[in-house]
């Protein structure tokens, strides 16, 4: 019998977006990088973001326009940012 091995992706940075004010706030996991923070680059581009939050029958999606970009300085690649976060409930 043949065991197919898999490697384990090691997660060295967790991206989250916090929203809130000063009584209330939350933090949804968006995604996990295999590599240190230092790789990374971060640009928003605050007088295009839009954030929406779209309500359907059983779930909360809030949506993010492409106004957001993560990019891997080490490779010099753009990473995906994700456009839909599910809210929980």
């Amino acid at each position: 019998m043949l065991y197919k091995s898999r490697k384990q992706q090691t997660v060295r940075t967790r991206l989250f977006l916090e929203i809130g004010n000063e009584s209330f706030n939350m933090l949804f996991p968006l995604m996990d990088l295999a590599h240190a923070v230092r790789y990374y680059r971060f640009v928003i581009h605050r007088p295009e973001i839009t954030f929406a939050l779209n309500r359907t029958n059983f779930s909360t999606y809030l949506t993010v326009n492409k106004s957001i970009m993560l990019s891997n300085t080490a490779l010099n690649l753009p990473i995906p940012f994700p456009g839909k976060i599910l809210v929980p409930a």
